[in-house]
């Protein structure tokens, strides 16, 4: 798996609610899940304004909206974006062999 196929699984819940991440919470998840539950995603992570920062989950986030398995939602009156799987990349995440335990590790730091 790449760092990406492991940021669409990060961003795809296990239920349609709560589907849309913000930019920060997308960052401390990750970081979170590589540090704490020792998941390597391919992601270094350096100390920057608002916590632990990778510049290439931005790079990454831009490439799967550009591949259609994300959706950028305007938040009115900011700066940022929100992020969201499309239906193409649910169905992509769910097509991916991970081990369950991983699964339930993103799907926690996701939910904190």
């Amino acid at each position: 798996m790449n760092r990406r196929d492991w940021l669409l699984l990060f961003l795809s819940p296990d239920t349609p609610k709560n589907r849309s991440l913000d930019p920060i919470r997308i960052m401390k998840g990750l970081f979170l899940t590589s540090q704490e539950d020792g998941i390597e995603l391919g992601y270094t992570f350096e100390p920057y304004h608002y916590g632990p920062c990778s510049f290439d989950v931005y790079k990454d986030l831009n490439q799967l909206v550009a591949e259609g398995l994300v959706e950028e939602i305007p938040v009115p009156g900011q700066t940022w974006n929100l992020y969201a799987p499309t239906s193409s990349g649910v169905e992509r995440a769910k097509s991916l062999e991970v081990p369950q335990s991983a699964i339930e590790k993103l799907s926690n730091q996701r939910n904190h």
